[in-house]
């Protein structure tokens, strides 16, 4: 998988290059699978799982998920965000 930033930095990135459109935060869910200690290395995997777009009585929008995978040192799945943006 190709790493990358994350969805907040993915969010306040596309914000400051002047992008053409409003983001709302949709609203976060996490698992978690393994604990997590002090010394573990944790590395974060982005992948857009879902876009459909909407209509509203204030004009179309766009609604992304993305699904970010955290694994530890040994590859391990420690948790899972699934996140919703709004994009207006």
């Amino acid at each position: 998988m190709k790493k990358g930033p994350g969805p907040l930095t993915l969010a306040i990135e596309l914000i400051k290059a002047g992008a053409p459109f409003r983001l709302l935060d949709g609203g976060v869910e996490y698992e978690f699978f393994e604990p997590v200690g002090a010394g573990d290395v944790l590395t974060m995997h982005n992948k857009i799982v879902d876009i459909t777009e909407k209509e509203s009585k204030s004009g179309s929008m766009l609604l992304t998920t993305i699904e970010a995978t955290f694994l530890n040192q040994n590859g391990d799945v420690v948790a899972k965000a699934r996140s919703t943006f709004i994009n207006r």
